[in-house]
């Protein structure tokens, strides 16, 4: 699951300003759509899109993204990948001193920004099973809190299989221990009682 939205994220991102860029250095008509002003010929969309062009291959080559990587190929972090994305900076063309309410050239771009913040701010879905599994883990660790997972958004279709998880965590060597001033330690979890010895040693650092 962690593969596949890193994945979809990735792809994403590079869709946002690689299909862009492939775009603006056609030669075909669609590609003008990137300049939005309706005032205006197509000699000026054209030398709009040239100065789009120009300054964005030039921010991708300061930034280091040039070329820019596939989501195959890209090995770094999704933020860092969209950190330096957003770091672009694409001019459009716009006459000397013109007012932005008279300035018909106003919404040309890529609008690369908008399409990677709305990426980097969508929830992951986690279906029913992995969430569930996560609650109980939090519980066994001591480290949840009701209203922990109020918010985590889940796939629809996905039986919840507590018991089968529980079981799977009780067979497991505990990795993590809550440290409390008492030696004995009664953790609810699913429904029982769980009773684990705290001992500094069995924390890992």
């Amino acid at each position: 699951m962690i593969t596949k939205t890193r994945y979809d994220c990735l792809t994403k991102i590079v869709r946002a300003v690689d299909e862009p860029l492939r775009e603006l250095m056609s030669v075909k008509k669609d590609a003008l759509k990137f300049c939005r002003s309706k005032d205006t010929n197509t000699e000026l969309k054209q030398s709009c899109q040239h100065q789009q062009l120009g300054s964005l291959v030039s921010s991708l080559s300061g930034v280091g993204l040039l070329p820019f990587p596939s989501a195959d190929e890209y090995r770094g972090s999704v933020a860092a990948l969209a950190e330096k994305a957003r770091a672009i900076k694409v001019l459009r063309f716009k006459l000397p001193g013109t007012p932005p309410h008279l300035d018909s050239h106003i919404n040309c771009g890529i609008n690369h920004r908008e399409v990677i913040d709305k990426v980097m701010g969508e929830d992951a879905e986690l279906t029913s099973e992995i969430a569930e599994q996560l609650k109980l883990r939090a519980q066994k660790s001591g480290a949840s809190a009701p209203e922990t997972f109020e918010d985590v958004k889940k796939e629809e279709g996905q039986a919840t299989t507590s018991g089968t998880f529980l079981e799977d965590l009780r067979r497991d060597d505990v990795h993590f221990k809550q440290v409390t001033d008492d030696s004995v330690s009664e953790l609810g979890v699913g429904g029982d009682i769980v009773k684990s010895e705290m001992k500094t040693e069995d924390v890992e650092a």
